[in-house]
């Protein structure tokens, strides 16, 4: 065989091996897990009330999406507190504002609730869900995370 066909030849493996490598797709990610946004996560919350007009928050947590706040009941003592999600510049609470659709939403039975807001379209990325007593004592046990993943029943169509 002459140099030239041995050089043709060995350039042509090369280049065959070569498309092979670049044509074969391989997941170089398949074994990552997936990563939720920290803001679909859920954060238990508890607020407990021995009277009349008390409120607590919980802590605030980064809001990155525009869709509502997710509410998951676990147990409740009765259904009279209003809550409400505020929304706020930094971490800190700066420029908060209640940004529920409706001002407020009545505390529902046990189940998986949304709470329409809004949070991200007023410009702030934080937001804290809310409760105050307006009807005497009560509680309010569950999770709940800034942004809503799914569908669920909307607490504001109910005020």
């Amino acid at each position: 065989m002459s140099t030239m066909k041995k050089l043709f030849s060995a350039a042509s493996g090369i280049l065959l091996a070569a498309s092979l490598a670049v044509a074969t797709p391989v997941s170089v990610f398949a074994n990552e897990p997936q990563i939720t946004p920290a803001s679909y996560v859920d954060s238990s919350y508890s607020f407990n009330f021995n009277g009349w007009f008390q409120r607590a928050n919980t802590a605030w947590r980064s809001k990155d999406t525009t869709k509502s706040t997710y509410l998951h009941v676990v147990s409740t003592s009765s259904t009279s507190m209003k809550l409400y999600v505020d929304g706020a510049y930094d971490s800190g609470g700066s420029g908060y504002a209640n940004l529920t659709n409706g001002g407020y939403v009545w505390s529902p039975g046990p189940g998986k609730y949304e709470i329409h807001n809004t949070v991200r379209e007023s410009g702030r990325t934080w937001a804290r869900l809310g409760a105050s007593s307006d009807r005497g004592a009560s509680s309010l046990n569950g999770w709940w995370s800034p942004d809503c993943r799914g569908s669920y029943t909307d607490l504001n169509g109910l005020v």
